[in-house]
C-alpha cells in the first residue's frame, strides 16, 4: 500500500514539475484561445512580422494538439488505399558549385 501511494505521489510531483513552468512561461501560448504574450513575438515595431509571428506560433499550438492513433493503419479503408507513385527518372547534373563565378 505504501508503495502504491509513493508511486503516486512520485508520478504526481512530476506533472507538476513539467505543467508549473509552462503556466507561468512569459512567452507561452493559451492554445484554447489563441492568446499570445508580448514576449513571444519579435522585438521592434515591425507590426507585420509580429503579425506573422502571431498566426505562426497559433499553427504551432494547433498542430501540437494532434494526436494520430495507430487503429488508422489497420483500418480497412487505409488497407484498400493504392500505391501510384512512379519513379523520378535520373537528369543531368548542373554545376559542381552553382555559386561560382562563370
Amino acid at each position: 500500500m505504501k508503495k502504491n501511494i509513493l508511486i503516486i505521489a512520485v508520478f504526481l510531483l512530476m506533472i507538476a514539475a513539467l505543467v508549473i513552468p509552462h503556466t507561468f512561461s512569459a512567452s507561452s501560448v493559451n492554445a484554447q484561445e489563441g492568446l499570445i504574450t508580448t514576449s513571444a513575438l519579435p522585438a521592434g515595431n515591425d507590426s507585420e512580422a509580429s503579425l506573422i509571428a502571431a498566426k505562426f506560433i497559433k499553427q504551432i499550438s494547433i498542430l501540437n494538439r494532434v494526436k494520430i492513433s495507430g487503429s488508422l493503419f489497420s483500418d480497412p479503408s487505409f488497407q484498400t488505399l493504392k500505391d501510384w507513385s512512379r519513379p523520378i527518372p535520373e537528369e543531368a547534373a548542373g554545376r559542381p558549385n552553382p555559386f561560382a563565378p562563370f
